[in-house]
């Protein structure tokens, strides 16, 4: 991906040394693009009783879309530094340092990437999208990854909700990293696997269909 002068920004100039400076400020585990990526399309299905339509449903590509804020964020403070180690670094204290960004945890906010930068707050699904657009965008080499947690149960309008946890692994200078916005309690690293952004647009999707169904909204539920 181009960079300041025309130059290639990917993963050159490694320095291992490096490595233990990224724990003062992102939580990362060693395990030893420009625009918006497509989504896929919603599918055609059969009306739910009393379903309005596809009112509020979003459209799948925004999750990990990479806004004008977002692409400036990386061009100014992130994508010139060459040692790629020092760039996650870099984009790590930039989102999570209370002093920056100060992204926060929230088990709630199901957002994407563009708008986690504006709450400021996100839960795991979308501190991971904001982490992988603006990885992508800073030529690191950024995916999805479901951890297996143990079942934490809670109510919420009616029904009661089982918790998953998702993170971000990079692959930078050979090594495996792990982001992680919130550790979870008690995760099978094991039996983690990496899963594909069209599984993760999914589980965004899941996500808000939960919300509107304790909410209340059955047919946009079913929808989404």
């Amino acid at each position: 991906m181009p960079g300041e002068n025309g130059e290639k920004i990917g993963n050159r100039g490694c320095k291992a040394t490096v490595f233990v400076v990224l724990l003062d400020v992102l939580l990362v585990t060693f395990l030893g693009g420009c625009t918006a990526q497509p989504g896929p399309a919603l599918l055609d299905v059969p009306a739910f009783i009393g379903d309005a339509g596809t009112t509020g449903i979003p459209d799948a590509g925004q999750f990990l879309a990479v806004d004008d804020e977002m692409r400036e964020l990386v061009a100014t403070r992130v994508a010139k530094v060459t040692d790629p180690l020092h760039r996650l670094q870099r984009l790590s204290w930039l989102l999570l340092d209370p002093d920056q960004l100060g992204i926060r945890y929230e088990a709630e906010s199901t957002l994407p990437a563009h708008d986690v930068l504006r709450e400021r707050a996100a839960n795991c699904l979308a501190f991971s999208a904001l982490m992988v657009a603006m990885a992508r965008e800073a030529g690191l080499d950024a995916h999805f990854q479901d951890v297996p947690v143990l079942p934490n149960w809670r109510p919420a309008g009616g029904a009661f909700l089982v918790e998953r946890h998702v993170n971000t692994p990079l692959i930078v200078c050979s090594h495996q990293l792990v982001a992680e916005s919130r550790p979870p309690d008690a995760a099978s690293w094991s039996r983690a696997k990496t899963i594909s952004d069209a599984n993760a647009i999914a589980q965004y999707f899941g996500n808000l269909g939960v919300e509107r169904l304790t909410g209340g909204d059955p047919g946009t539920a079913y929808r989404l």
